[in-house]
């Protein structure tokens, strides 16, 4: 027999050749459709080729990857500069949060630097706190309860919000803030009148808050007594058994826990213990 030719480079025939399904660089080029991207074949050095850009395949028939130069908008890219300047035009995360135009991924864009307005430097519009004017005792119909209460104000505070979108700060053994509050959020919690109170989760549970979370859904003062049913501690978590009975009861006993509205202290969440029978402010 004769002497075999030499194996193309992926094992895959005895000799180099177009059509073999591998492009071979040294000796092919864009003329062999083995070498051509886009053709829906994944054919070395392409490690992906679905004949367009997709959100798992970039058009150079590489891998996605934000940072490698190529602009996909198909993946959820705004822009791909490919270098890692993160004030300029391009974020390191492929957005352009800054431009003005809200784009993919992006709550809203202003255009501007000023990070604790209507819309972060991250472009995350804010989230709003208030006590609400209406007082209730302790039987608020659990936590549930305590959400409708909120609700029926939140539509005062932020009438485009459906009132299903406002929970209450409020903690017994069915849950607390940290286990049904968007803990991932970075953007500013704020008063009704724009008073930045802490930007995102993290420093709004750290201890201490920019500002008193001391107004109502209209932006006014609250009536005395000024504070609020909680149980929660300044982390968000259920502070203790102090809860009105899982928040059903308006007896004298057993008692529910509170917090301060004028401070900026843990006594913002965790003060004290009150009667259930007592009328306190709920806060969102």
């Amino acid at each position: 027999m004769p002497d075999q030719l030499a194996c193309n480079t992926a094992c895959t025939g005895k000799a180099p050749h177009c059509g073999d399904g591998v492009c071979q660089e040294s000796n092919e080029d864009t003329t062999c459709a083995d070498c051509t991207c886009g053709d829906d074949i994944v054919s070395a050095p392409e490690t992906c080729d679905e004949g367009m850009a997709t959100p798992t395949c970039d058009a150079d028939c590489t891998a996605v990857e934000c940072g490698d130069g190529q602009h996909n908008p198909a993946a959820g890219e705004s822009c791909d500069d490919g270098n890692m300047v993160d004030n300029d035009g391009c974020r390191n995360n492929c957005t352009t949060c800054g431009n003005g135009i809200p784009q993919m991924g992006e709550e809203c864009d202003d255009g501007n630097a000023i990070d604790d307005d209507a819309c972060s430097n991250d472009c995350v519009e804010p989230r709003l706190v208030f006590v609400t004017s209406a007082k209730f005792d302790g039987g608020l119909g659990g936590l549930a309860g305590a959400d409708i209460k909120c609700g029926t104000a939140g539509m005062t505070a932020n009438p485009n919000l459906p009132a299903d979108a406002w929970r209450a700060w409020l903690s017994d053994d069915t849950g607390s803030p940290s286990t049904r509050f968007d803990t991932a959020f970075t953007g500013w919690y704020q008063l009704v009148d724009g008073t930045p109170v802490a930007k995102g989760w993290s420093d709004l549970t750290d201890g201490a808050l920019l500002a008193a979370i001391n107004l109502t859904e209209t932006a006014a003062t609250p009536v005395s007594p000024k504070n609020v049913w909680s149980n929660t501690t300044a982390a968000g978590e259920k502070a203790g058994e102090v809860h009105c009975s899982n928040w059903s009861s308006a007896e004298l006993e057993p008692k529910g826990r509170i917090g301060a509205v004028t401070v900026m202290d843990t006594n913002w969440t965790d003060l004290d213990g009150q009667r259930c029978g007592q009328p306190l402010h709920l806060r969102h």
